[in-house]
């Protein structure tokens, strides 16, 4: 490092001088135009020296880009530029190392997306600045403009398996999942040995709901490279869908110890802690994500699901609020707001909340039950039952629109459909029999006789029931929180 510091320092110091000479008073330069051999001029001679410093500089500033010391390219590319305004070269390298730096602030992004900018202005086929450029886009959540400039890079290089890569990555981001597989099978088609396409194409088998395929897919992703974070990252996305939180948890650790500030990692290692009930490191892992990144809507989304599950609603509220910023068509965390907003009495918010998550989701079965639950605080007992209707089309095997349809029943008096509700609710998911009697708070099953009745215990599949001597209003059991 201190060679590469002080063979810049001598680079630097000629290039200035060098400069200092170009940019010389124009008045001059008709007293400087002397022969010098061979037919030049001084003045072509010291031309021709320029762009011999002006390559060299740019070269040296691809070195210093390489080994990852982003100020250094910087500063050299920098003084490519100065000695010549218009080197493509350098406004490309300048853009790519400016775009590589961490923490880069929204002025550093200006001056990168400009340099990369003014690079295809003077060279349309620099396709390195393209893609930079489109990864840029991705980052800011522009797919679209990324996807065009992916699709340039593939017309400059049709053979570039890493520009379907980067396309094939972007896809998916739009929902257009089928172009990103036509992408990834193309790179993996070119490329049979790069480790990224799989990684990313078992991403989107995810996404899709094949965990066979993805898991397929990252499996040899990390053979090929036992170095890929993003394959340990989507992998232990994979294993947290398949319900394997233990390996989740390996694979997000593993990402960690290969990149500590992958927030990604550390959002997919909490949802496992969260589901595995360990909630103080799921906030751990939750807040560590945000603090690496303070645009991941999904980690305040997630905290936001520890906070309701503690019944810390306001702060849940706060997180949610937050995420639905950074992702206002999310519909699974406008759910979750609309549970908190339930469950702190603000039933015209929550039910705003949950129509809108079901205008963008149509399909959203924890939507539908939730509204129920919202719907029975007003003693709207038909929107309950309609409502859970609607979630057990969508999945005949929801527990919880049993349960919360059933306390609807017992609510209306039908104590006979309740009792096969409560029943199914408890046939379907044997471990929800203690938070359904707790939750519905002894819902009423069946009249012995006047001011007595009979309480489900909540316990077996058939009906042994204790005795209550007046009668309790019955509330809905559950409400689903699991993001989708």
């Amino acid at each position: 490092m201190m060679r590469a510091a002080s063979l810049m320092g001598v680079l630097l110091a000629l290039v200035l001088c060098l400069a200092a000479d170009a940019k010389a008073d124009p008045a001059n330069k008709a007293a400087n135009q002397v022969p010098v051999g061979n037919g030049k001029t001084s003045t072509q001679g010291r031309t021709a020296r320029i762009e011999r410093l002006t390559a060299a500089a740019v070269n040296f500033g691809d070195i210093l880009r390489e080994g990852e010391w982003w100020d250094g390219a910087i500063a050299v590319y920098s003084m490519a530029i100065v000695l010549d305004e218009n080197c493509a070269a350098a406004y490309s390298g300048r853009g790519r190392a400016r775009s590589n730096k961490d923490d880069l602030s929204e002025i550093e992004f200006g001056l990168a997306m400009s340099d990369l900018d003014r690079a295809i202005q003077l060279d349309p086929k620099d396709a390195r600045a393209w893609n930079c450029r489109g990864w840029n886009y991705s980052e800011k959540k522009e797919y679209d403009k990324a996807i065009a400039d992916f699709s340039e890079v593939i017309r400059i290089e049709p053979k570039d398996a890493h520009a379907y890569c980067c396309r094939g990555a972007a896809y998916p981001l739009k929902g257009e999942n089928n172009r990103a597989m036509a992408d990834l099978n193309e790179a993996i088609r070119l490329a049979p040995h790069e480790s990224i396409a799989y990684s990313i194409r078992g991403e989107v088998f995810r996404r899709q709901g094949d965990l066979t395929k993805a898991f397929a897919d990252l499996n040899e992703a990390i053979r090929l490279n036992p170095k890929n974070t993003s394959a340990y990252v989507n992998r232990s996305a994979a294993l947290v869908q398949g319900e394997k939180y233990d390996q989740a948890i390996e694979d997000a650790s593993a990402a960690i110890r290969l990149d500590p500030k992958e927030a990604m990692a550390h959002n997919n290692r909490g949802e496992a802690y969260r589901r595995q009930g360990k909630l103080d490191e799921a906030i751990a892992d939750f807040s560590r994500a945000i603090e690496l990144d303070p645009t991941y809507g999904t980690a305040f989304a997630n905290r936001g699901l520890v906070h309701i599950t503690r019944r810390a609603f306001d702060k849940a509220i706060t997180d949610l609020n937050r995420s639905l910023e950074l992702a206002p068509r999310d519909a699974s965390a406008l759910v979750n707001r609309g549970v908190a907003f339930r469950q702190t009495g603000q039933i015209e918010r929550a039910l705003a909340d949950l129509d809108e998550a079901l205008r963008l989701d149509p399909a959203c079965k924890n939507a539908y039950v939730n509204r129920g639950a919202a719907f029975f605080t007003r003693g709207n007992y038909d929107q309950v039952i309609s409502d859970c209707n609607r979630a057990i089309e969508l999945d005949s095997k929801y527990a919880s629109a049993y349960a919360n349809r059933g306390s609807a029943y017992a609510a209306k008096g039908d104590f006979e459909q309740a009792i096969r509700d409560l029943n199914e609710a408890l046939r379907l998911d044997p471990a929800c029999a203690g938070d359904m009697q707790i939750a519905a708070e002894s819902v009423i099953c069946k009249v012995i006789g006047v001011g007595r009745f009979l309480i489900w215990d909540g316990q077996s599949n058939s009906i042994p029931l204790r005795r209550r001597r007046s009668a309790t209003v019955a509330r809905p059991t559950w409400q689903s929180r699991s993001r989708n």
